[in-house]
């Protein structure tokens, strides 16, 4: 099958009102939409050039739009919906900045929902909270890119505008780092959102807890303000050492049953 062939059929069954990803959304069947979102995103990663950067964008913003519909009702939903995200903006130069910015919304939606099911099974909080991370540390990362300031374009700038919709291209560099800018800011307080509600599953007194993906990796640590003290905290080629209890909480740590450390 030619490759515009191939695009235009994935476009029909996940973009657009008329689609049957828009059908099953319509139906309530959140988990069948995102098990089609996410078959139709490996096909477009595994394609090999087979479906060129601009139809790649358009099928990663039209999933992005229909999953945005999601209002999560059970962290069974907010982990299906993460995944899609995470998929979909693995590549930081295939998804615009609107696509960002919708997917952005959407975990910030679902990380307040986990928020509120902290009393839920540790391990299931665990599972939701670090596939929520997975793509919050691409939308990261991608809203980085763009909020640095740079005296030149960089090729992957120049490609991303040259494949942004009519609305982007309108957009100066000025603009696009003022929005990147806003989304970083966003994901940083998304982190320490989600970092938050794992933290609410550790035992005082356990191994700290790592969170990996592949830009960065979270440490929660649950300790009594005597072991933080002078604490080294390490993974991989990351480390750091903490002052002693005293230098840290001061008279205070006595009156402190636990203290956690992101």
């Amino acid at each position: 099958m030619p490759a515009s062939d191939v695009s235009s059929t994935l476009m029909s069954l996940t973009s657009g009102e008329n689609s049957q990803m828009s059908s099953l959304m319509k139906s309530g069947n959140v988990a069948k939409a995102a098990q089609m979102a996410y078959a139709v995103l490996s096909l477009v990663d595994k394609s090999e050039g087979g479906i060129n950067a601009k139809d790649k964008q358009s099928l990663k913003e039209g999933i992005i739009n229909q999953i945005s519909k999601v209002n999560v009702k059970s962290l069974q939903e907010v982990t299906q919906v993460s995944a899609v995200v995470a998929l979909a903006t693995g590549q930081k130069d295939e998804i615009s900045q609107d696509s960002q910015e919708t997917a952005v919304n959407l975990l910030e939606s679902s990380a307040n929902f986990m928020s509120s099911q902290k009393g839920g099974d540790p391990a299931l909080v665990q599972k939701v909270g670090a596939s929520l991370l997975h793509g919050v540390s691409n939308l990261m990362s991608a809203a980085s890119s763009e909020a640095t300031v740079k005296e030149e374009e960089t090729e992957e700038e120049k490609k991303k505008a040259k494949y942004s919709s009519d609305g982007e291209k309108a957009k100066d560099g000025k603009e696009r780092k003022k929005r990147g800018k806003k989304m970083a800011e966003k994901t940083l307080k998304l982190m320490d959102q989600i970092g938050g509600s794992l933290l609410s599953t550790k035992v005082v007194g356990e191994k700290p807890s790592v969170f990996k993906t592949k830009s960065l990796a979270l440490v929660l640590d649950r300790q009594i303000p005597s072991k933080m003290g002078e604490k080294k905290i390490s993974e991989g080629s990351s480390k750091v050492a903490l002052p002693s209890a005293g230098t840290l909480f001061s008279k205070a740590s006595k009156d402190m049953p636990a203290v956690d450390s992101q």
